[in-house]
């Protein structure tokens, strides 16, 4: 309606011109009021039927089970029900991808993408389905953007160095195999072997110590540094886990994994301006993230910025089922002394399933502390004592002094 309206003005114009330069007197049609055109309607975005979560895990269920028509069928009439969820759009692509429905699950996996921009799953799922459409341009376009959400995607870097092969292109396969090799589950395990022996011993001093050596090693890349920065935020290392994420950052400064990591790590050094600004960074490449705005809500609050806090946290988008909201959410409201509302909104936080691997549990465990200080503001020294009890048995901040 827009270009038409502006092609109409442009010929009126253009004759109107014509006509003067030639000496005619102007047309009536000329001097008429040419009537703007209406605004665009907003966009009504429906909620997804609260059936979906049990929709996704039914049709895994019978794709598990071999029954993948009948999954198919059972998400194709889900579909519509669910416009939101790209989770659905995930499965319903893998599932159509497994029988041989190219197209359709290329489609699905679009679709998933464009709802969820920064999910890693849903970009690896369309660049598969554009492989197996052999459009080699926009497979490799897809695999790249996932490895600038998350540069450890081993299987785009693996998927690149073939795809890049086949097109020609000698030097970015090469560099893309090479980091494939360096990210590779088994040479990740034998460099890692250590580290991870130690982190399931419960042995974090040590495994912090490990960390450092092998962040200081000559062939560390920035890829494996962002793993060794997620490793480090396991087991309460949070001064190694940003310097290793700053490492992956200089290399990847759009990726969204190594900013996460790093402004989880700032927050929990108690870093708050430092973590403001990964958070600020993180909101320009994700607008919508619920988790990063919430994260920043949070430090903004220790940063004793209470009005930007509370902006922050009332631009988060409807949906406040988030761990990371509920501790933003209870972090403002003990802030401004409302201790029952903080009470509530931090309970709630820890009986929340924690969801998002990016933040590492580090919600639950910060809304412990959280509470106890509530608790005790309420005079509720037992269950003060409980909260604290929980901390304790947190040893990545019991040994790493955070608070």
């Amino acid at each position: 309606m827009i270009r038409r309206s502006a092609q109409s003005a442009a010929v009126i114009l253009s004759a109107v011109t014509v006509m003067t330069s030639i000496g005619l007197t102007q047309p009536v049609f000329a001097r008429k009021t040419v009537k703007p055109p209406e605004p665009e309607p907003a966009p009504i975005v429906r909620a997804d039927d609260p059936g979906c979560k049990g929709c996704i895990s039914e049709a895994t269920s019978l794709f598990a089970r071999g029954q993948a028509d009948q999954a198919a069928k059972f998400l194709r009439e889900w579909s519509p029900r669910c416009p939101n969820s790209a989770r659905l759009h995930i499965l319903f692509s893998t599932i159509l991808l497994s029988s041989g429905a190219t197209e359709e699950a290329e489609r699905e996996s679009g679709l998933a993408s464009s709802l969820s921009p920064s999910l890693l799953a849903a970009h690896l799922q369309h660049a598969l389905a554009l492989t197996a459409m052999n459009r080699k341009i926009q497979a490799v376009k897809e695999y790249e953007r996932c490895t600038e959400i998350d540069p450890t995607c081993y299987e785009a870097w693996l998927a690149l160095a073939s795809v890049y092969r086949q097109l020609h292109d000698d030097d970015k396969a090469k560099d893309a195999a090479g980091k494939a090799a360096d990210l590779d589950p088994s040479s990740k395990a034998q460099k890692m072997g250590t580290l991870l022996n130690l982190k399931n011993t419960k042995r974090f001093a040590e495994a912090r110590t490990e960390i450092k050596r092998l962040l200081a090693a000559e062939n560390t890349s920035p890829e494996f540094a962002e793993d060794l920065a997620r490793e480090s935020l396991l087991v309460g290392g949070f001064d190694e886990a940003a310097k290793a994420a700053s490492l992956a950052i200089s290399a990847h400064p759009k990726s969204v994994a190594p900013l996460m990591t790093s402004a989880i790590a700032h927050y929990c050094q108690n870093n708050f301006p430092a973590c403001i600004d990964d958070t600020t960074r993180l909101s320009e490449l994700e607008p919508a993230n619920l988790d990063v705005l919430a994260l920043k809500a949070s430090a903004l609050v220790k940063a004793n910025r209470m009005e930007e806090a509370e902006n922050t946290l009332a631009n988060t988008a409807a949906d406040k089922n988030s761990t990371m909201y509920l501790l933003s959410k209870g972090s403002v409201d003990a802030a401004r002394n409302q201790l029952q509302s903080a009470e509530e909104a931090l309970t709630a936080c820890l009986e929340y399933d924690q969801g998002n691997n990016a933040l590492q549990g580090i919600p639950h465990a910060l809304a412990h502390i959280a509470l106890a200080d509530v608790y005790k503001r309420q005079g509720k020294s037992a269950l003060a004592a409980e909260q604290t009890q929980a901390i304790a048995r947190d040893k990545r901040f019991t040994s790493s002094g955070s608070r």
